[in-house]
C-alpha cells in the first residue's frame, strides 16, 4: 500500500464531506440539497476509490478454494442484488420523505391563512420566545416580523401575569407596545398547545382601543 495515496484519499474525504456538512447547513432549496448530497458522494467515492487505488491484492497460491464454495458469478448476482435493493429503497424512501415535507408544508400554508383570517392578533410562543405570529399582531405593532424576540417586548407587564396560576382562557388586560413605542390597551387570551412536537403557548391579543372609545362615549352622554 501507498501511504501518500491513502492520506491523499483520507483529505479528499475529509474536504469534500466538509463542502457537503455546510452546503447541507446552509441550503434550504432542493437544489442546494442536491448539491450537498452530490458533494457527499463525490467525498465517498473519492475516498473508496482512492483508498482502493492505494492497496493491491496478490493471490495466496498455496491457498486451496474449496469445492464447495459460492461460485464468483453467483456472488458477484447477490451482491449486484442487493446494492440494487438498496437502491430501491433509498428512493422508495427518499419518495415518502419528499410527500410529507410536502405535506406538511401545505398543512403549515393552510394553517398560516387560517391565522391571518383572524381578527384578533396570534402569537405562539416557547417559552417567552416568540416563534410565530399572523399578519393581525404584525399590523398592530407596525412591524415586519417579531419572530425571535421576546413576548416581553410587545406585552408589558404580560408575561407576569402569564406566570402566576392564571387558569387557561381568562383574559388578561394589558398594554401593547408598537414599534414606534406607542401603547395601547389589549385583551390577552393564553392557552398552552403543542406545536410542532413541543410545549408551546398559544396568546390571542385583541384591540381595545375602540370598546375604550365607546366606554368613554357612554360615560360623558
Amino acid at each position: 500500500w501507498d501511504p501518500w495515496l491513502v492520506a491523499a484519499s483520507i483529505g479528499v474525504g475529509i474536504a469534500f464531506a466538509a463542502l457537503a456538512l455546510e452546503t447541507g447547513m446552509r441550503e434550504t432549496t432542493f437544489a442546494g440539497r442536491l448539491a450537498a448530497a452530490a458533494l457527499l458522494v463525490t467525498a465517498i467515492c473519492g475516498h473508496h476509490f482512492t483508498a482502493m487505488g492505494a492497496v493491491t491484492i496478490v493471490a495466496d497460491p498455496t491457498v486451496v478454494v474449496s469445492s464447495s464454495a459460492v461460485p464468483p458469478v453467483w456472488l458477484a448476482f447477490a451482491v449486484a442484488s442487493a446494492s440494487i435493493a438498496i437502491l430501491l429503497l433509498s428512493a422508495a424512501a427518499l419518495w415518502v420523505d419528499i410527500r410529507d415535507r410536502r405535506k406538511s408544508a401545505l398543512e403549515g400554508e393552510r394553517l398560516r391563512s387560517l391565522a391571518n383570517a383572524a381578527v384578533e392578533g396570534l402569537v405562539v410562543c416557547q417559552g417567552e420566545t416568540i416563534v410565530s405570529a399572523n399578519d393581525s399582531f404584525l399590523a398592530m405593532v407596525a412591524s415586519a416580523g417579531v419572530t425571535g424576540q421576546p413576548l416581553s417586548a410587545f406585552l408589558v407587564h404580560a408575561a407576569a401575569s402569564f406566570a402566576e396560576a392564571t387558569p387557561p382562557e381568562h383574559p388578561l388586560e394589558a398594554e401593547l407596545r408598537a414599534q414606534d413605542g406607542t401603547s395601547f390597551p389589549v385583551e390577552v387570551i393564553m392557552r398552552p398547545l403543542d406545536y410542532a412536537g413541543r410545549p408551546h403557548i398559544a396568546v390571542a391579543i385583541r384591540d381595545l382601543r375602540a370598546r375604550r372609545r365607546a366606554e368613554r362615549q357612554i360615560q360623558f352622554l
